[in-house]
């Protein structure tokens, strides 16, 4: 999930929710006019084939330690991922996008690549921050919803 445009001259950057390029979870929340963003990681890969959710909260602040990543109910983030002084996000016009985001050239990148849960199992955003005890019900009411292990 994210709301991330990269289209050269029109850069609408807030935040991104996902795997990295080692399908390791991130969080990352983009400061579009200092061109800076703060972030979490786990530091492990996300199983291949393997039924997986995620949830990731946000605090609010200027800090990476107001971000929390949950893998199956855990807390898993282990490490910062920052770069420059970030200040704060923007409420930019950009939608909120599934399973991409939007590069340079204006076309879809980082596809998701397998099956996601839908309806009220699926992709969802909450305006709070959800604590560890909301996470690990959401992700137990997943498991049971979808059968699986």
């Amino acid at each position: 999930m994210s709301k991330w445009d990269e289209t050269s001259g029109a850069e609408h950057r807030e935040w991104l929710f996902g795997t990295d390029g080692n399908s390791m979870p991130i969080l990352q929340l983009f400061d579009e006019s200092e061109n800076t963003f703060i972030g979490r990681r786990h530091s492990e890969a996300l199983a291949q084939n393997t039924w997986a959710h995620l949830v990731a909260t946000y605090a609010g602040g200027g800090a990476s330690a107001g971000i929390k990543i949950y893998l199956n109910g855990s807390r898993v983030d282990g490490s910062n991922d920052n770069n420059g002084a970030y200040a704060a996000m923007e409420a930019r016009d950009t939608m909120m996008l599934l399973a991409h985001r939007i590069n340079s050239s204006g076309r879809p990148r980082g596809l998701f690549d397998g099956k996601m849960a839908g309806g009220p199992l699926g992709p969802f955003f909450i305006p709070k921050e959800l604590t560890a005890e909301e996470v690990l019900s959401l992700f137990i009411l997943g498991r049971e919803g979808l059968g699986v292990p």
